[in-house]
């Protein structure tokens, strides 16, 4: 049975823990906060690699009053692009958050860690300005060929492996993209009309779908198939209570 196959593959008894145990067609970076945010009061906001600023449409739309700050490295292509002024943009170094102890509801993070020259570091400093129970959320990049300073790009284990060393808990990793179609947006010179693969479905996420409901396999099942193929992965994790 392909069940069976699957809960037998390595990447499944490595990593199944983190894998999202829900429906999940495909997820972006901004519909997990947006899930995340519906019906929670939180007021600080970090966009950590806010580039132009363009989350802060997203959240002033799912958390209005909320305080919102979007932090880049000086020397960020995206950032030296930036043509708004209507809001907190703030330079740092790419490792310490300049934020205090506890302090932030959510760390904001969409297709920024595999830019990051010191991602451990980075991350560890996440969950210091996190409030206890807060949250960090974005996406990253997994089956990606180089795009603005890349450096790198995470296997689903690895990235899980990243959270849970920088003491973030209750992991977990949801599919975006499909890497094989993620591959021909970046050959044919990033067309604009490839974003419906992105904030839609992509074609082989509809085909493990498909598969999905053939062999009636369950919502962990899928999602595991689909995360090992994923050009992208969303995340949520968690900074501990006590």
């Amino acid at each position: 049975m392909l069940v069976t196959k699957v809960e037998r593959h390595e990447g499944f008894i490595a990593y199944q823990d983190v894998v999202a145990r829900t429906p999940c067609r495909q997820a972006t970076a901004d519909r997990l906060a947006e899930a995340y945010a519906a019906g929670r009061s939180l007021t600080r906001i970090v966009d950590l690699g806010c580039g132009d600023g363009r989350s802060l449409d997203l959240f002033e739309r799912i958390l209005p009053g909320a305080d919102w700050y979007g932090l880049d490295v000086a020397d960020s292509p995206e950032a030296r692009h930036r043509q708004r002024l209507d809001n907190r943009f703030v330079v740092f170094n790419g490792t310490d958050l300049p934020f205090e102890e506890d302090c932030v509801d959510l760390v904001f993070s969409k297709q920024v860690l595999h830019h990051v020259q010191n991602p451990a570091a980075l991350l560890a400093d996440v969950e210091r300005v996190l409030k206890p129970g807060g949250a960090f959320i974005g996406s990253t990049s997994c089956l990606e060929v180089y795009q603005s300073r890349s450096l790198r790009s995470y296997t689903p284990f690895g990235l899980k492996e990243l959270l849970t060393a920088s003491g973030l808990e209750r992991i977990t990793l949801y599919p975006g993209v499909d890497g094989l179609t993620l591959f021909f947006y970046h050959l044919c010179h990033e067309p604009a009309w490839f974003y419906r693969f992105f904030n839609g479905r992509s074609p082989l996420n509809a085909m493990f779908d498909a598969v999905g409901w053939l062999f009636r396999l369950e919502d962990l099942h899928r999602n595991f198939l689909k995360i090992q193929f994923a050009g992208h992965l969303g995340f949520i994790a968690f900074k501990p209570q006590n």
